[in-house]
């Protein structure tokens, strides 16, 4: 599938879509994208062999490597913190993508095995 097609579909689920290669937007000013159809048009060519990343504004996004226990970790981190789960996409590395809509508090997750 080509950056067109995801970006497309990440954007018709409410997310902010943007190109990026090796983890990296070559975007200047990425952060402050708010990407509609028409600048998805207009990236189609110049990014078409792009993956797709998200815009996490108003989101958080857990990385679980469930190779490493993440699975575990992230079900005892949800009992102490009252998130509803959103979507998950899975990763080119077996992992997994949690989204939740960002909580009013800061929450610390980073120092738990198997979750980046």
């Amino acid at each position: 599938m080509d950056f067109f097609t995801k970006a497309g579909e990440a954007l018709e689920r409410g997310f902010w879509p943007i190109p990026v290669r090796n983890k990296i937007c070559p975007l200047p000013g990425w952060p402050m994208i708010k990407a509609g159809e028409k600048e998805l048009e207009h990236w189609q060519k110049r990014f078409a062999d792009a993956d797709v990343g998200i815009i996490c504004r108003d989101l958080l996004v857990v990385d679980v490597d469930p190779r490493n226990g993440g699975l575990v970790t992230l079900s005892r981190w949800l009992q102490e913190h009252e998130l509803e789960t959103g979507r998950i996409a899975s990763t080119k590395n077996k992992g997994l993508h949690y989204y939740f809509r960002k909580p009013e508090k800061d929450v610390t997750v980073k120092a738990f095995p198997g979750i980046d």
